[in-house]
């Protein structure tokens, strides 16, 4: 059986101190539609486990927020386009590790060529890695479970 959930995330509360990261969209138009992102930060807790500690919603894009050195970091970012003749979302993982002093940017791009997230450390692009989420906590964003 398949089964969908969408579930209610409060808004990420940044640390007082931290690594800066910055959130930017490059969302473009679309004929009859209107393009979102939304992400979701999650903080490792267990091998492959996740927890959500909030969300940086489209309204408040962009944004800068703080995250701790030395965690490590999913950031989910939610690409939806809804419209007359055009309605999907997709999801775009990548986790991460700040470090002490460094500046982070991530940058989400939304075009007619697609979706694409860039994690930037100090003005270079970051590979990106993708994380298991086999023990993830709690649900975020807009998820699918086959049962």
């Amino acid at each position: 059986m398949l089964t969908a959930c969408v579930s209610t995330v409060s808004d990420y509360q940044s640390p007082t101190t931290g690594a800066n990261l910055q959130l930017t969209p490059q969302l473009g138009g679309a004929l009859l539609a209107v393009r979102r992102a939304n992400v979701y930060i999650a903080e490792e807790v267990t091998s492959c486990g996740f927890e959500t500690q909030g969300v940086v919603r489209n309204a408040d894009l962009p944004r800068s927020i703080a995250v701790v050195p030395g965690k490590t970091y999913n950031l989910r970012t939610v690409f939806e386009t809804v419209g007359r003749q055009i309605d999907g979302t997709v999801v775009v993982d990548h986790l991460f590790e700040p470090k002490p002093g460094a500046r982070y940017e991530l940058r989400m791009t939304s075009n007619r060529d697609g979706q694409i997230v860039h994690l930037l450390e100090n003005g270079r692009v970051l590979p990106l890695r993708r994380p298991c989420l086999t023990n993830t906590t709690s649900s975020y964003g807009r998820e699918q479970s086959v049962k």
